[in-house]
């Protein structure tokens, strides 16, 4: 999308043009799911995670090398990623090789905000059930973690 595609010949209808823009994106970015980036350091960071990153799962625990962010300039990429999970009722998270950070706008609710702590190769997920607390299905077959 080009920001000169979507101007109206007529400059004075310009604004009623983008007020629809921003209603589209918004409301398609919620159905689909997906987190418009802030920025375009945001955006090449969340590329370069979802292009390079490797998962893998053992057992109840995911870990996430993040090894590029050391081959990239900093002023070109974040320390900071997002991850869509799904975690089960009387499911929490620990987490190790980075900190969770609460989102700053509402978009960002769905997602696990990350800040990857510096000399970290490696991020860990681990799924911890909660004493106290059943899930009403343990049967779960959805993925618990997407990029």
């Amino acid at each position: 999308l080009h920001w000169a595609n979507i101007l109206h010949s007529d400059p004075g209808k310009n604004p009623g043009v983008i007020k629809n823009w921003i209603q589209y994106i918004k409301i398609n970015s919620k159905k689909k799911g997906i987190l418009l980036a802030r920025d375009t350091r945001e955006c090449f960071t969340q590329y370069l995670h979802h292009t390079l990153s490797r998962i893998e799962k053992t057992g109840e625990e995911f870990s996430i090398d993040v090894s590029w962010m050391k081959k990239i300039p900093g002023r070109l990429a974040g320390q900071t990623l997002f991850l869509k999970l799904h975690t089960p009722p009387g499911i929490s998270l620990k987490i190790s090789g980075a900190k969770a950070l609460p989102g700053t706008r509402s978009a960002e609710i769905d997602f696990l905000k990350l800040h990857v702590l510096e000399q970290t190769n490696k991020i860990w997920l681990k799924f911890v059930r909660r004493k106290n607390i059943q899930s009403a299905r343990t049967d779960e077959k959805r993925p618990l973690i997407k990029m």
